[in-house]
């Protein structure tokens, strides 16, 4: 018994002072304090203490930038090196000089003699 008084009396001291209630905030006040700091981040904004500014952005050229073409080749060819870029138009042609994966060639061994000598680098094989 004596415990039980203890608890309610310790329980009515702790929660009981009229100085330690809190004000709760209600959910209009905090949406109008949401609201107030909520920003839109904005890509041109250069001032980077404003709360708009986009941190870590890339450096990406604008639409209007000239386009650096020191190394853009045209042509496609054993001599292009790693630092070169084919425009689209070497793309297209060098894959149109290039036989489809479905070619007939690929899979097929003639079983006549070929006539002719084969291109450098190649040899002729049939089956008689």
């Amino acid at each position: 018994m004596w415990r039980t008084v203890c608890v309610w009396f310790l329980l009515g001291v702790v929660l009981w002072p009229v100085g330690a209630r809190a004000d709760v905030a209600s959910a209009k006040y905090v949406e109008e304090i949401v609201s107030s700091v909520r920003v839109q981040s904005d890509w041109s904004q250069n001032d980077s203490g404003a709360l708009d500014y986009i941190k870590n952005k890339p450096d990406v050229p604008s639409p209007d930038a000239v386009e650096y073409v020191a190394n853009k080749t045209n042509f496609v060819s054993d001599a292009s090196t790693d630092a070169q870029y084919p425009s689209a138009r070497a793309v297209n042609t060098a894959l149109a000089q290039k036989a489809d994966v479905d070619d007939v060639r690929f899979d097929t061994i003639p079983t006549s003699q070929p006539a002719g000598t084969p291109p450098a680098g190649q040899v002729f094989i049939w089956f008689n």
